[in-house]
């Protein structure tokens, strides 16, 4: 007789997730692939995207304010090591001050949440309590690290 064991359940809102750094800048490359986006937002609503450009051609894909909830969102820390924020803050002058966010589609969360599952389900259904997400453009986009798991 079989069992089918069925994959864990993961309560992604309780993992906490830490981005590695990309010294490779993985991200754009990722960011090209899941066709997402960056997105800018004023210090003072830092939640609210005013100016969001497709990370395939850098083309302004929305002019009203956008909030950020709606996609797996990556805070820049350093805008200015990235040369194609440069240039979209310059071709459109924005101010340098802005919030600048790597912005990804629902879909590109769900990715991390299987990979999660697998973690879990690879521990015998042990909870994932955090993990760091690596990009990585010669896979799915996304490699987890450093999985903790619950005692």
């Amino acid at each position: 007789m079989r069992h089918r064991v069925s994959s864990p359940k993961v309560n992604a809102s309780a993992v906490l997730l830490t981005i590695a750094p990309d010294t490779s800048h993985q991200m754009m490359r990722v960011l090209r692939m899941k066709e997402g986006s960056i997105g800018f937002a004023a210090s003072d609503s830092p939640r609210f995207i005013f100016a969001m450009f497709s990370g395939t051609d850098w083309t302004r894909t929305h002019s009203d304010l956008v909030p950020i909830d709606i996609f797996f969102c990556v805070r820049i820390a350093e805008p200015e090591l990235w040369p194609e924020i440069r240039y979209l803050l310059s071709r459109n002058h924005i101010d340098s001050e802005a919030v600048v966010y790597a912005l990804f589609p629902p879909a590109f969360r769900s990715s991390i949440d299987r990979q999660l599952a697998a973690a879990s389900s690879s521990h015998g259904g042990a909870a994932v309590t955090s993990a760091v997400v690596a990009f990585d453009s010669s896979t799915a986009g996304v490699r987890l690290q450093n999985v903790v798991f619950a005692r």
